[in-house]
């Protein structure tokens, strides 16, 4: 089920004197998702690199592995959806952080018009905690032609970035 039971979010804000910290949360908790990209590094028949969770693949003398044997005869019914491609989506994500500094309003020259400066560093996508071995457990996978809720095909994951900024006020 592609469905989370909840999603949350937690905004906090605080300062103190010229500073200030803004953190952004969110996440979703009861979902499956659905790791398509394991048949592509793991039981794909074409010639390349192989997951290292091959390693402990099922074997007699591996039985209670959950990693499913894997051998170049295997038919392509044995490829097919199963429980090993469904794993839990639950996430808890620290979406964004932004620190900032005012200067003090007595350090501005009246001639400039310049009632206010705040200088401050943001980051994006900073932490994920997730029990999810995908790339991103955000996946979004709808496009006109195709809808795939919950299907991660490999789709390049939410990008971190940070950011220096200036805001001026006149």
């Amino acid at each position: 089920n592609p469905h989370p039971d909840f999603t949350y979010s937690l905004n906090l804000t605080a300062s103190y004197k010229n500073f200030d910290v803004l953190a952004y949360f969110n996440g979703v908790q009861g979902n499956d998702l659905y790791e398509a990209t394991r048949y592509f590094t793991d039981f794909a028949s074409f010639p390349g690199a192989r997951s290292t969770r091959l390693l402990n693949e099922w074997s007699p003398s591996n039985p209670t592995s959950k990693v499913p044997s894997v051998y170049n005869g295997a038919s392509e019914i044995e490829y097919e959806s199963s429980s090993y491609y469904v794993q839990s989506g639950s996430y808890l994500r620290m979406k964004n952080l932004q620190i900032g500094y005012t200067l003090p309003s007595k350090v501005f020259n009246s001639k400039l018009g310049i009632s206010k400066m705040r200088f401050y560093v943001s980051a994006t996508n900073i932490f994920t905690i997730t029990k999810y071995t995908g790339l991103d457990p955000e996946v979004s996978q709808e496009t006109e032609t195709f809808s795939a809720l919950g299907v991660d095909l490999g789709v390049y994951p939410s990008p971190r970035q940070f950011l220096l900024g200036l805001s001026v006020g006149f």
